[in-house]
C-alpha cells in the first residue's frame, strides 16, 4: 500500500494544498482503517478473557495493558514501512526531524485507533454490533477530520467532535509539521511574495485554506 500511495502521489507540488492535504489525510486514514481488522481478534480474545477473569487469573487492567503493549511493535513496523514510502515518494520536506515526526504521528494514530476499536469491542455485546459500530465511528472521524468539511463551516454545536477527533489531530499535526518547515515558512516561494499579497508566509497561507491553526 505504501508503494501504491507513494506512486499515486509522487512528488506532490506543495503549492497544491488540496493534494498535499489529501496525501496526509490518506496516510492517516490508512492507519485508522487498518485497525478495523483487529475487531474479530479482540472479540475472540474477549471470550477467553471472560473465562480467565472469572477464575481470577488476572485483573482486567492487566489484560488491557498487555493487549495495548503487544500492539506497539506491530504499529511501529507498519508505520515505518508505510510511512517511509509515502514520505519520500510523496515529496515531503527533506529533513530528518520532520520525517521522524511523521512516523511518530502515524504510530500514535495506529495505537489510538487500535485502542478505540478495543474499547468498542469491550462495550459491544457481540461481533454483529461491534463491526457496524466501528464502521460508523470511522465515518464520523472522517467527516469531522477537517479535510472533507473544513473547521470553519462545521456547525458550532458540533465543533466539539472536531476537537476530539484523532484523525483531525493527526492531520493538523502533519500539515503544520510540513508547511511550517523552514523550506515553506518563507515569504517568497517560486517568485510569489506571500507576505506582500496575503500578509502571511507561504506555509501559513496554505494552512489557513483548511483552517489549520499554526
Amino acid at each position: 500500500m505504501g508503494l501504491i500511495y507513494g506512486s499515486t502521489f509522487y512528488q506532490v507540488d506543495p503549492t497544491d494544498v488540496q493534494l498535499m492535504m489529501g496525501v496526509t489525510f490518506q496516510a492517516t486514514i490508512f492507519m485508522a482503517l487498518g485497525q478495523t481488522s483487529q475487531v474479530p481478534n479482540f472479540m475472540a480474545a474477549r471470550e477467553i478473557f471472560y473465562k480467565q477473569r472469572a477464575a481470577n487469573f488476572y485483573r482486567a487492567s492487566a489484560f488491557a495493558i498487555a493487549n495495548s503493549v503487544a500492539l506497539v511493535p506491530q504499529a511501529i513496523f507498519e508505520s515505518l514501512i508505510f510511512g517511509s514510502l509515502v514520505y519520500w515518494m510523496g515529496g515531503f520536506v527533506v529533513h530528518a526531524g520532520h520525517y521522524f515526526i511523521f512516523l511518530v504521528l502515524l504510530v500514535l494514530t495506529n495505537l489510538v485507533f487500535a485502542a478505540w476499536f478495543f474499547c468498542l469491542t469491550a462495550m459491544a455485546p457481540n461481533f454483529n454490533i461491534a463491526k457496524p459500530m466501528s464502521t460508523f465511528s470511522i465515518v464520523v472521524f472522517v467527516l469531522f477530520s477537517g479535510f472533507v468539511v473544513s473547521k470553519g463551516v462545521m456547525p458550532d454545536w458540533l465543533i466539539w467532535v472536531y476537537w476530539l477527533d484523532p484523525v483531525a489531530w493527526c492531520l493538523r499535526a502533519l500539515s503544520v509539521s510540513q508547511y511550517r518547515a523552514a523550506r515553506f515558512d518563507v515569504c517568497i516561494y517560486e517568485d510569489v511574495d506571500y507576505c506582500a499579497e496575503f500578509s502571511a508566509t507561504m506555509g501559513e497561507y496554505f494552512l489557513v485554506q483548511y483552517d489549520v491553526p499554526s
